[in-house]
């Protein structure tokens, strides 16, 4: 069969892969999460969910630092990359000796379309279906009431230099779904930050993601102090940046973050 990846490229399979390797994290957890367990034959050594996964399944190198001929050698009849997470000199040589399906993700449709597609790629359509229906519900109970009033939010992803989540991103859009607004709708999909530009902005919160740097409590005193006011919080970044199976728990997280937030930032009447 031929399967169209999200970049528009043709792959053909002869049968449902029994022997794949995962080049991105959250497709690791997504396929786990699917019962691909003896499938499953390597990983990169940022795959760290499940445990059990990440300490049971071989190591390929890190996600823009691949070890090719390892994962040639492994003989894989399916290998699952990203545009953004792998870089794109290593995918297509890959591609070249192996059969490569990359995702492309900015939105929910995007998400739901790799998980679909993926599932019928490994014979395991209902469990997609499945799998759907569980984030569409949690999505659904945790929705933001109308007479929520969305904070204006800056969610920040590095340091030295400063960069932030712009427009056309998968966080943008997770940002939207979990009651915010991004103040840094940029053009570029990952903007450098000037602070003076964002003192401009102003926004109503700063948001310091766990990934890809380790943002910790040191950092917000470090950024509230540079900025004048109390402002920023610690957030989850697999919560905002990892579509599959993860997504089960981002909704609820986000009802959560909700409620952190007003307590925190306003005050009762």
């Amino acid at each position: 069969m031929l399967i169209k990846d999200q970049l528009g490229n043709l792959i053909a399979f002869e049968r449902s892969p029994q022997r794949i390797v995962s080049l991105v994290p959250s497709l690791s957890e997504f396929l786990w999460e699917l019962g691909m367990q003896n499938q499953l034959k390597g990983i990169t050594k940022f795959c760290i969910h499940p445990k059990v996964m990440y300490e049971s399944i071989e190591k390929v190198g890190g996600t823009k630092s691949l070890d090719i001929a390892k994962i040639i050698s492994f003989s894989p009849d399916l290998v699952l990359a990203n545009k953004e997470e792998n870089l794109k000199e290593e995918v297509e040589l890959l591609a070249s000796h192996l059969p490569v399906w990359v995702s492309d993700i900015s939105n929910l449709v995007e998400a739901f379309e790799m998980m679909e597609v993926v599932g019928s790629i490994t014979d395991r359509e209902k469990e997609v279906k499945k799998l759907v229906q569980e984030i569409n519900n949690k999505k659904k109970e945790h929705a933001f009431d109308l007479n929520w009033n969305k904070p204006r939010a800056a969610y920040i992803i590095w340091r030295k230099p400063w960069m932030g989540a712009g427009a056309n991103t998968f966080i943008d859009k997770m940002l939207h779904e979990a009651g915010f607004i991004n103040c840094l709708n940029y053009k570029d999909r990952y903007p450098l930050i000037d602070i003076q530009e964002l003192k401009y902005v102003n926004p109503d919160v700063v948001f310091l993601s766990s990934e890809p740097f380790p943002f910790s409590d040191k950092h917000i005193q470090e950024l509230d102090k540079i900025l004048g006011r109390e402002v920023c919080m610690l957030v989850d970044g697999e919560m905002f940046s990892w579509y599959g199976s993860r997504m089960i728990h981002a909704f609820t997280y986000f009802s959560e973050l909700r409620k952190s937030y007003r307590k925190r930032f306003i005050p009762l009447l």
